[in-house]
Parts: C-alpha cells; sequence; structure tokens
C-alpha cells in the first residue's frame, strides 16, 4: 500500500509541476451556478466507441441531440448566452420550442437572456442547445464537453466570457438532490497532447488524476459522500493530502467526505479530492468525464466533468 501511494503522490506531483500550461480558461467563483446539466445520448446504455482525438471516418452520421441545464445568474448585471460550442459536435444551438397552430417546432434564437439574480431553465419542450454534426453516438454513462459564450455589459462596456463545462450523457435529466449545489468542477489533465492514438495502452501507463469542486449542503440534515464511479477510471477513491513532517502525503478516507448542513466544502489540489486511477486513457484539456458521488442516504450526484490545466485558471472567469 505505501508503494502504491507513494507512486500516487509522485505522479500528481509530476502532473502539477511539469505540464506545460495550455490556454484555455476556467472558472473559480460562484456567480454563476451551472446545474442538472444533461444531454440526451443518441445511442444504448453499454460499451461506447473509444475517443481517440484522432480522425473520424464517420463525421456527420449520427444525432442531432439536445442538452440541456439549469443556469443561475448569482451577479448584479445580466448575461447573455450568445453562443456555444462542443468538441462532440460540428454545431451547436441556442433553440426553443414553440407551439404555432397546435405543432410542434424548434425555432434558432440568437440569444439567451438570463437578469441579475434570475434563473433560466433548459429542459426538453423548451430551451435547449442542440447539438447538430455530431461526430459519433453519444452513450449513457459518459460525458462530454460544452463550452458556453456569454456577453455581460457594464457601465456601457461589453464583456465576453467563457465558461466550460463537463456535461453527462443520460436518458433522462439527471435527479440530482437540490439540497447538494456543486460549483467549480473540473479533473486534472494526464497529458497535453494525444500520445496513443490507434493504440492499446496499458492502465499503468496512464497516471493517475484528480477532480475538484465546491459542494454547499443548503439543506437542514448532514449528508457524506461515501463513494464515487466513473467511466473512465477503473478505480474511484475519496482522498485528503496532508502534509507530515514535511512530506506530503495522501491517504484514502475510510469515512467519505462529510457534507455539514449549511456548510461547503472544497475540493482542491493538494486537499480533499477524489482520485481518479486505472485510467482507460489519457485525459487531454477539453476531455470530459462522467462522475457519480453517492451519498449516505442513497441519492447519487451525476457529474459531467470538464478536464483542464489548473495553471489555466483565470480569477475573473465565472463558475461552471
Amino acid at each position: 500500500m505505501f508503494r502504491v501511494l507513494l507512486f500516487v503522490t509522485l505522479s500528481l506531483l509530476v502532473i502539477a509541476f511539469v505540464l506545460p500550461v495550455s490556454s484555455v480558461s476556467a472558472a473559480d467563483d460562484h456567480d454563476l451556478i451551472i446545474s442538472n446539466s444533461w444531454v440526451r445520448a443518441t445511442g444504448g446504455a453499454g460499451e461506447r466507441d473509444d475517443m481517440t482525438h484522432g480522425d473520424q471516418d464517420s463525421a456527420g452520421e449520427y444525432g442531432p441531440t439536445a442538452a440541456y441545464m439549469e443556469l443561475a445568474n448569482q451577479t448584479d448585471m445580466a448575461l447573455r448566452l450568445v453562443a456555444a460550442s462542443s468538441p462532440a459536435a460540428g454545431v451547436v444551438e441556442i433553440h426553443e420550442t414553440v407551439i404555432e397552430n397546435d405543432v410542434m417546432r424548434m425555432s434558432p434564437a440568437d440569444g439567451l437572456d438570463i437578469s441579475a439574480g434570475g434563473v433560466v431553465i433548459m429542459a426538453p419542450g423548451g430551451l435547449h442547445l442542440m447539438l447538430l454534426d455530431l461526430e459519433r453516438d453519444l452513450v449513457v454513462g459518459e460525458a462530454i464537453s460544452l463550452s458556453l459564450f456569454f456577453e455581460t455589459v457594464a457601465e456601457g462596456d461589453t464583456e465576453s466570457l467563457e465558461v466550460v463545462i463537463g456535461v453527462p450523457v443520460l436518458e433522462e435529466a439527471p435527479q440530482n438532490p437540490p439540497e447538494i449545489v456543486v460549483a467549480d468542477v473540473w479533473a486534472r489533465p494526464t497529458a497535453m497532447t494525444a500520445m496513443h492514438d490507434d493504440q492499446d495502452v496499458e492502465p499503468d501507463m496512464i497516471p493517475p488524476s484528480a477532480a475538484y469542486m465546491t459542494i454547499t449542503n443548503t439543506g437542514d440534515e448532514d449528508r457524506t459522500i461515501v463513494g464515487a464511479s466513473s467511466d473512465l477510471a477503473g478505480v474511484v477513491e475519496l482522498h485528503n493530502t496532508l502534509m507530515e513532517d514535511g512530506v506530503m502525503r495522501m491517504f484514502e478516507l475510510e469515512d467519505g467526505i462529510a457534507l455539514l448542513a449549511g456548510e461547503t466544502v472544497e475540493l482542491r489540489p493538494r486537499a480533499l479530492h477524489v482520485m481518479l486511477m486505472q485510467l482507460t486513457r489519457d485525459l487531454l484539456p477539453g476531455d470530459a468525464l462522467f462522475l457519480a458521488l453517492e451519498l449516505d442516504n442513497g441519492e447519487v450526484l451525476t457529474l459531467g466533468v470538464p478536464v483542464r490545466d489548473e495553471m489555466d485558471m483565470m480569477p475573473d472567469a465565472m463558475s461552471g
């Protein structure tokens, strides 16, 4: 066990300090809360096609599908969603479903306004993001990355903001407990470029990663995260990192991560985190993975986790 923990610790330190910086912006505060995101599957549950980051021979043959979410604007200024994009789709459009002459049809929109302090819900039969020209089927139990582009106008100046989120692929909306609010979700990459296209890579050759987030329990009862699972990791554990006698040590939390009523827990590098081991492939910036967090009362938090470099987090970006 000591050798395993030593290997994991050294691997994370290598990831933290050796990987070069990329140019993808990220989010680190709670001005915009995006929750209950999901994208409807186009393929059935079970084995999926591997995402190899190489050429896709079947581009454009799958889909379309739609992505849904809730957007809560906690700033003191109005936001406008003006565009979206995803590596999984050639085209992403903002759509609204309307009824005209008793006929339901989808109508493209040039933007989506979210008032200061307001909430907008994207759901089937209403507002949604349409994903067209998919390069492959989207299968239940995986996740895709989605970039959302916003504009704000303050004191006559227009500012553009990009928020990158992970979106789980499901057949229906996730049943996440409403009192548990998750923000700032991300996972550390294991590589910055594709190294293993069209090659079989042994899991023990891929370094481990970790997922981080901020979790607030707005309810009246304490909860505990007792387990986790992911589509891309054979082993997922709840870990903490402590400095003991000048040595950074990582260990598994046998009792889980406590979510006390009315309090916030931060999972961050070199502290509490969700450890992702025995990865089936490298995690690259721009990827996303599916993560399920199991609570002590049997409920499950279903999340999409975007992969991004820690060094890319800009202090003025907003939370996903």
